[in-house]
């Protein structure tokens, strides 16, 4: 189980991953309501794509507002959360059903990760080094920030870049890291358990984008992060708290 300290009223709450244990505020939701949405967002970082040095200094806060249609009353056999797709970390509709009734309810996020950003002023046309890079905790308004260090090592900044700025998949110069037809292998964590599988790309992509890729064994689609050259770091899939996080930029 996981911590929520509640820092301010109605239903603000911060999580940090790792930790034991949970509470939340009251809010102007149904009974149970708010419980499940923390739950289904709670789920959905647990099982994203990340990196784990990521994952476990992530922090965010949520609060839920603007309840519209099922989600207004209660639901006696419970409400059904379809999964959450973010591309912005701020502003989230999540949809919710009590039988036919359909309903969402928005949730405004506030993200804090330890993320990669440049240690100092850096030209535009230069490798980028292990010593170019630190890692800071800060606010991330963007699933493309989400990235390990791998992904950024070697590749020269598109413009000149300035001491603390947050490295995005759109700073840089992305070859091409894998092609359709190219063997991958695919990385998946849960319960601190990690595993790899083969697979095969279906698209040509570049470090830092979100594909999907073919088990090679099962044939089964899997969507994931590609955090290097032949490396793509999944989500679950589980219907239960998939998380698709697709980069925001192309340079395509």
């Amino acid at each position: 189980m996981n911590l929520w300290q509640i820092v301010r009223p109605r239903c603000w709450c911060a999580l940090a991953l790792g930790a034991a244990g949970w509470s939340a505020a009251a809010g102007e939701l149904p009974a149970g309501l708010e419980a499940a949405l923390q739950a289904r967002l709670e789920a959905a970082w647990q099982q994203a794509a990340l990196p784990p040095a990521l994952r476990e200094g992530l922090q965010w806060q949520v609060q839920f507002s603007a309840p519209r249609g099922a989600a207004l009353e209660s639901c006696p056999d419970g409400w059904e959360l379809p999964p959450v797709a973010l591309q912005r970390l701020a502003r989230v509709s999540m949809p919710v059903r009590c039988g036919a009734a359909r309903g969402s309810v928005v949730a405004q996020l506030q993200v804090r990760a330890p993320v990669w950003a440049l240690r100092a002023d850096t030209p535009a046309g230069r490798p980028l080094q292990a010593q170019d890079l630190v890692q800071r905790l800060q606010p991330v308004a963007h699933a493309n920030e989400l990235l390990p260090a791998s992904t950024w090592l070697g590749l020269p900044l598109r413009a000149d870049g300035q001491a603390g700025q947050v490295l995005r998949a759109r700073d840089v110069e992305r070859p091409i890291a894998v092609r359709k037809g190219d063997k991958v292998e695919i990385r998946a964590q849960g319960d601190g358990v990690q595993v790899s599988v083969a697979g095969i790309a279906t698209a040509s992509a570049k470090l830092g984008d979100t594909i999907t890729v073919r088990n090679a064994r099962t044939g089964r689609p899997v969507k994931g992060t590609l955090i290097a050259p032949g490396v793509l770091q999944a989500g679950s899939q589980a219907p239960a708290g998939a998380l698709q996080i697709r980069a925001e930029e192309s340079d395509d």
